[in-house]
């Protein structure tokens, strides 16, 4: 993290207010507890961003678990069920590319190496 007012951040809260700054996103989830969520929350207040989006902790609509495999399959689920809420909203065909704005893309990739990291 980085010392900020007072306040020890760490890079998921700068990249996801600035996530949560952009309109394109389908999906902008973290990995967290509920008391990161809580952190999160009073920190993207400060920067006058609506956190309600975020998705914190990820994966937590399923069974708990801490197996760093398992959360990585729920979060890709849930990655994945929100892409196709979002297709289905879209008045594009639904082709993966067509369908997910280039931002989104981003996302989903750099989600995928992290829990690759975390899961392997």
């Amino acid at each position: 993290g980085h010392p900020r007012d007072g306040v020890w951040l760490d890079l998921d809260f700068l990249l996801a207010v600035e996530a949560l700054r952009r309109s394109d996103a389908a999906y902008i989830g973290m990995i967290g507890s509920r008391t990161k969520r809580a952190a999160f929350t009073r920190y993207a207040a400060r920067e006058g961003v609506d956190a309600r989006p975020l998705v914190c902790p990820i994966g937590a609509g399923f069974p708990r678990d801490k197996r760093p495999e398992v959360i990585a399959a729920f979060a890709a689920a849930e990655i994945q069920a929100r892409m196709i809420e979002h297709a289905a909203r879209s008045a594009d065909a639904f082709e993966p590319r067509a369908a997910c704005p280039p931002s989104s893309t981003v996302m989903v990739r750099a989600a995928w190496r992290c829990m690759c990291r975390v899961a392997c």
